[in-house]
């Protein structure tokens, strides 16, 4: 009997075994050491914004492989006027942002008067493709929002802006054109290496269990 329990308390624990550790990944970092940034940002306004006119920010990236997109990490400080921010995820049309390819947006508010970190968790882990360019575009959420993009600090260039005169985006690329910090992290994929370990091991001790049944 002591060993039949023995055998059970032992499956029980190797079963918990079994479930996969996460293995979380990032498609696309600019932040530098610590994941500092410049105290420096890129305005995001409103039209009637006192400081600027309307002013919408977009940052590109291309990863490397396909994945599911778990969030979106970016600093922003808020300067005036109403405190909300809109950030969207969008598809790219010949190099710039595509507005009518949506795949994710987040709406934010209460944003610190001082640079912070703001993480976006994705509630529809949308899917993007390798070696296909895709943009994190920041827009006013009210006419007078003032909002600033801090960029980053490793000397990645390239940003579009949108400032509603006519032309559309407009791609920037001079050496002083830093494109701003973000971060694009991906749904944590299942350790099958540790679960394939797990079920050997949990069905090793379920032999030994009805070897151990079958001795009573």
């Amino acid at each position: 009997m002591q060993t039949r329990i023995l055998a059970t308390g032992l499956a029980l624990i190797l079963l918990a075994a079994v479930a996969p550790a996460a293995r979380a990944g990032t498609i696309y970092d600019n932040f530098g050491s610590g994941d500092s940034y410049v105290p420096a940002s890129w305005a995001i306004s409103g039209p009637s914004s006192p400081t600027f006119s309307e002013i919408d920010t977009a940052a590109p990236f291309t990863p490397g492989t396909t994945a599911q997109v778990g969030s979106i990490e970016l600093p922003l400080i808020y300067v005036q006027g109403t405190n909300s921010l809109v950030v969207k995820l969008l598809g790219d049309s010949s190099g710039l942002p595509d507005e009518g390819t949506v795949l994710e947006s987040w709406t934010l508010s209460g944003i610190s008067d001082s640079s912070t970190i703001y993480t976006l968790t994705s509630l529809v882990n949308p899917t993007v493709t390798a070696g296909t360019q895709y943009w994190v575009a920041a827009f006013a959420g009210a006419s007078d929002s003032l909002h600033g993009w801090n960029y980053n600090n490793t000397g990645v260039t390239g940003f579009a802006t949108d400032q509603h005169l006519g032309s559309g985006w407009t791609l920037w690329t001079s050496s002083s054109s830093l494109t701003p910090a973000f971060r694009v992290s991906v749904v944590p994929l299942p350790d099958t290496g540790s679960m394939g370990l797990g079920l050997l091991t949990l069905l090793g001790t379920v032999y030994l269990f009805r070897r151990s049944k079958a001795a009573f």
